[in-house]
């Protein structure tokens, strides 16, 4: 578990990120005078935290997460999502029947852009993939030995759905 210090460093971080890329634009300036509270809709942003498709193609093998990135999700989940979220919330038939024609890349893209609340865009990328492995695993799927990506190729491989 981490220390209060651990915590405090990491939501200042979160906030810093928040302001530095909100700030430094145009847009953060028109979300902060004339739509606060707002959540801007991914054709308003849409490259908050998404890495655009580069082309690039996944090998043949199945896509898959690994047991240090589900460990990091959870961190992750603790820290951040779990402020508004419990866990409850992304398992089981509820989830998986929301997400049942869905993709990793949607429910990424559907995350960058509107979480966390405050600051959306705010984690790396890597923190956001962490947290959907966390959630994969919670729906049935098994940790591999291959990280995986936050491409649009790997993520688009994989029904949120185990059922699919």
């Amino acid at each position: 578990m981490r220390s209060p210090t651990n915590r405090q460093n990491r939501l200042l971080q979160i906030i810093y990120l928040f302001f530095r890329r909100f700030f430094s634009t145009p847009l953060g300036v028109i979300l902060i005078v004339g739509c606060a509270g707002a959540n801007p809709s991914p054709e308003v942003i849409p490259s908050v935290g998404i890495e655009q498709p580069t082309g690039e193609t996944v090998s043949s093998e199945v896509v898959s997460f690994t047991v240090e990135q589900v460990e990091r999700g959870h961190d992750v989940f603790d820290f951040v999502c779990g402020e508004c979220h419990v866990e409850s919330e992304f398992r089981g038939d509820g989830f998986q029947f929301r997400w049942r024609r869905q993709t990793a890349w949607d429910f990424y893209r559907t995350i960058v852009t509107t979480m966390p609340e405050n600051a959306p865009g705010a984690l790396t990328n890597q923190e956001y993939v962490d947290v959907i492995a966390l959630i994969l695993e919670m729906n049935g799927y098994v940790a591999g030995n291959t990280e995986l990506s936050s491409t649009q190729a790997a993520l688009d491989q994989l029904p949120m759905s185990a059922e699919n």
